[in-house]
């Protein structure tokens, strides 16, 4: 996903392919920055739908030091051209995996 940052709240946006129900999902995710190992969960709403309130939780987030950082070349979303903003990027970055796939 994506997020931002405005003053001390970090608003996220996560994307998954969902399940059977619901083959595709995008939520909102909101939380207040209490230290740098803290988050505070605000709040979780759904973007496919606004009207449905996907979850709520008032509970504490602990970040834990992470070894390494997962790839993000096996994105499938990445290769979908609604997914970029701008259409040049969206083609960039098709020709920079073009080599990748065929050597595959």
């Amino acid at each position: 996903g994506i997020y931002k940052m405005t003053n001390d709240t970090i608003t996220a946006t996560a994307s998954s392919t969902g399940s059977f129900a619901v083959p595709f999902s995008t939520i909102e995710l909101k939380f207040l920055v209490i230290d740098s190992n803290t988050l505070h969960i605000v709040d979780c709403v759904s973007l496919c739908d606004r009207s449905v309130f996907a979850w709520q939780h008032n509970g504490l987030a602990k970040l834990k030091p992470t070894e390494s950082i997962p790839t993000y070349e096996n994105c499938w979303m990445l290769e979908k051209k609604w997914f970029w903003k701008q259409e040049a990027d969206w083609k960039r970055y098709m020709a920079s995996i073009k080599p990748k796939k065929e050597r595959e």
